[in-house]
């Protein structure tokens, strides 16, 4: 077998045809890849990926492999030499896998050349190095079972004639019609119950996974499978077998492959393991029982950015759907292809409704002129009843847009997991809101309140409704007290929290009048305890009496001068409204927009007692304190930052605390207060975030009565800009309540590998010429050596 390997790849490389197939491959390959601009182009997409590569060789070696196999048997039946080698000691089997071996090993060859790419990439990753190794490897992988696929197509195609323009056309006819021809047959409206199934036995529904690095068990024994299933058709062609055993042999593949089918047995061997899901999501769609659309309104031609959103989106959904077993289904819709003004309009309501926001883009075409483009970064998860928006895009002004595209990735498994949940819920957990200690009226907190109710059952309760039922609400909100807490409130309060409870403190320590400042240049802040410092000692929190200020804040419009008698404005840092942003990843924090605070504390950590404290907002570089009482006067917006105003950095403002708390009434400081129950000196594991600002949760109202209105939860009516005071509130609840451990994918981090744009622009010409004509030369290198070594071996005969 050995030797008639030897033989074919010998007659090969023997033949300018096989340098000239090889060139051809490696050209296209090297042009899309690194010179035409489109959806293949490397250094057009600025990450330091290969998948354009994984993507385009399937297209390509549906021609090359053909191209390398048409030979392998026509060649000998149309010399008449066929019936020689059949005269050999060795089994007509033996002949087959001969051949399909020097034919995989030609393909094998062809690839060697374009590992110039990867190491191109490797180079020109920023930082150096950069770059996903461990999921270019699995890609690999996936491109050799490809491959090995297409050889065994081609060498059955070569059997079947003796003309080898035949063969070629029957290889490429057969290996098109395996990789696309059952998409095609799932599209068609009559078989649209047996999608699912027509589109498993297609080459690119296993091939897809691996070529984002993901080897799983079903999808290798697919193409191992296939690859025999062509080969035991080739011997029996040769009459090396029976037709009974090629039966036998159709039979075992499938059941190996339907039991396959129901085994989920993967391997992500991507460095960041980015598409290994939770165990939580496994459970969820595994135990989905009615069947679940998504519209994703992300097709036709999308910026750079967008397409790696979508592919992302469409990858998730489709792991997604393998895993229900076809019960959840999608669809990508492309709202530029609705001509009817009218049908767009409709549509546009219909995802704003649902939370998914317009994006207008001004896109340079190919005159060099600007097109607006308006996406719908968003899908919809319905079912017979419900409807779900997902908005996908995160657009945060700390970030690029290369960092919001990889953050946006980065949420998708929660986001698309929490739709589902919302979905096939049962029924709400319940959150309240405290009263009776002089917390926000209902209409100051509306916003927040409202927004809970899509995803919980909102309360008001007083302390002696809690402790009638403490085990009812599984999350309190305690929003902006003014007036001094009972003994009796902290006892309920504090068994509360020993039976489970949690917690989200609003409360500030400082009291200022901001409306005062409209009749009064100066007006002083003022210490106010609330009689809960003990408390929240006891838990590991001190509230500092104290305003931050930062020069990062909020700017509101100051009078600069007169245009005649109308005043003139103009906006000025107002550094007592500071904005916050995430320290570190934590599901909380992690994507959202920053947070706007008012006369906020600061906080202290207190250690020794066994919890777990992380900070979730804090200061800037730029910050500083203001013991009280403080003057607060409109003058400071005209002020410079100064380094003795502004020497802190990082204080802390709102913080989680997680872990067993101990009760601050265990020795004898019981309240008489009737709580549900007995005593508890201890709860279990717990949390709470406390947040030292009352407004954090506040929206303003404007008018009064009837005509009230509430504006959104922080949104700035100077600025006019919406900050993300209600994804912080949302998030904290959420976190607050998951005993599942589903706020962690919130969490989660996925490496972001980005090209060196800086270095690519000065040596473009280099790295495209060097991507182009270095495989070529390796082809050339290996044909001269082979060349010689020939040249030898005959000399010495």
């Amino acid at each position: 077998m050995l030797e008639l390997i030897r033989k074919e790849v010998a007659a090969f490389f023997s033949s300018l045809s096989g340098y000239v197939i090889l060139a051809c491959f490696l050209i296209v390959n090297g042009l899309f890849l690194w010179v035409i601009p489109g959806v293949y182009n490397i250094p057009g997409s600025g990450l330091a990926d290969l998948q354009p590569f994984f993507s385009l060789a399937p297209i390509l070696y549906l021609f090359l492999v053909p191209a390398l196999c048409m030979r392998l048997f026509a060649e000998e039946k149309r010399s008449g030499t066929l019936e020689l080698l059949f005269t050999r000691p060795v089994s007509r089997a033996q002949i087959v896998f001969s051949k399909y071996a020097a034919g995989f090993g030609l393909v094998f060859l062809s690839l060697l050349p374009t590992l110039v790419y990867p190491v191109s990439l490797y180079l020109l990753a920023q930082p150096v190095g950069n770059v996903d190794l461990g999921g270019m490897a699995g890609s690999y992988i996936g491109l050799l079972f490809l491959s090995a696929l297409y050889v065994a197509a081609g060498v059955w195609a070569s059997a079947v004639t003796d003309n080898q323009i035949v063969a070629f056309l029957c290889g490429m006819a057969f290996s098109f019609l395996l990789y696309a021809g059952f998409d095609f047959l799932g599209d068609i409206p009559a078989l649209a119950g047996y999608q699912g199934f027509l589109i498993s036995l297609g080459i690119d529904y296993h091939y897809e996974p691996m070529s984002r690095g993901v080897i799983a068990l079903g999808d290798v024994l697919y193409f191992l499978s296939v690859i025999l299933l062509f080969l035991g058709c080739t011997v029996y062609r040769f009459k090396g077998i029976r037709q009974r055993f090629l039966w036998y042999l159709l039979a075992a593949l499938i059941l190996l492959n339907s039991w396959a089918s129901g085994v989920y047995r993967r391997w992500d061997i991507t460095d960041d393991k980015r598409y290994t899901l939770s165990e939580n999501t496994r459970n969820l769609l595994e135990g989905l029982e009615r069947p679940v659309e998504v519209d994703l309104f992300l097709a036709g031609n999308l910026p750079p950015g967008i397409q790696k959103l979508q592919y992302a989106t469409t990858r998730m959904l489709e792991e997604f759907r393998r895993i229900t077993g076809n019960r959840l289904n999608y669809r990508l819709i492309d709202p530029t292809e609705i001509r009817d003004p009218e049908e767009k309009k409709m549509l546009a309501q219909y995802l704003t409704e649902r939370g998914i926001m317009p994006l207008n883009l001004n896109r340079l075409t190919e005159d060099e002129t600007f097109q607006q483009q308006i996406l719908f970064p968003g899908l919809v998860v319905y079912d017979d009843s419900t409807e779900v928006g997902v908005p996908l895009l995160q657009n945060l002004p700390m970030y690029s847009a290369d960092e919001n595209i990889n953050h946006s990735a980065e949420a998708l498994e929660y986001e698309l997991t929490k739709a589902l949940r919302l979905l096939i819920r049962q029924e709400k957990k319940s959150v309240a809101f405290l009263v009776g200690q002089g917390e926000l009226p209902y209409p100051a907190v509306s916003d927040a309140a409202q927004l809970l109710q899509y995803y919980y059952q909102v309360d008001f309760v007083d302390p002696d409704t809690l402790g009638a039922d403490p085990e009812r609400y599984h999350a309190l909100i305690i929003a902006k007290p003014s007036e001094r807490f009972t003994e009796r409130d902290k006892y309920i309060i504090d068994q509360y929290v020993m039976r489970g409870g949690r917690v989200l403190w609003c409360v500030d320590e400082v009291e200022m009048h901001h409306e005062a400042l409209q009749e009064q240049e100066t007006v002083f802040a003022m210490y106010r305890p609330l009689n809960i410092e003990d408390l929240l000692f006891k838990y590991g929190i001190r509230i500092n009496p104290e305003i931050l200020v930062d020069g990062n804040c909020v700017r509101i419009p100051v009078v600069t001068g007169m245009n005649g008698t109308t005043p003139v404005y103009t906006p000025a840092p107002w550094y007592y409204w500071p904005l916050l942003y995430p320290t570190g990843r934590n599901p909380v924090t992690a994507g959202i927009q920053p947070v706007k605070m008012e006369y906020a504390n600061t906080i202290d950590t207190i250690g020794g007692n066994g919890l777990k404290k992380t900070a979730l907002l804090a200061s800037s570089r730029y910050s500083g304190v203001l013991k009280t009482p403080s003057p607060v006067s409109l003058a400071i917006a005209g002020e410079k930052m100064t380094e003795e105003k502004f020497n802190r950095s990082y204080l802390p403002v709102a913080v989680l605390v997680e872990g067993s708390f101990q009760s601050m009434f265990r020795y004898n400081r019981r309240a008489d207060a009737a709580v549900a129950g007995e005593f508890q000196a201890e709860s279990g594991y717990s949390k709470m975030i406390v947040v030292a600002d009352g407004d954090v949760i506040r929206n303003e109202v404007k008018g009064v009565g009837e005509s009230a209105t509430a504006l959104p939860l922080g949104y700035d009516e100077y600025g006019g800009r919406l900050y993300g005071n209600r994804d912080f509130i949302l998030n904290s609840i959420n976190l607050l309540c998951d005993d599942e451990g589903w706020m962690q994918l919130r969490g989660r981090h996925l490496s972001l590998y980005l090209l060196n744009t800086t270095k690519l622009k000065t040596e473009r010409k280099f790295w495209q010429a060097l991507n182009l004509l270095l495989p070529l030369c390796l082809i050339t290198a290996g044909g001269a050596l082979f060349y010689v070594i020939r040249r030898r071996r005959y000399r010495k005969i």
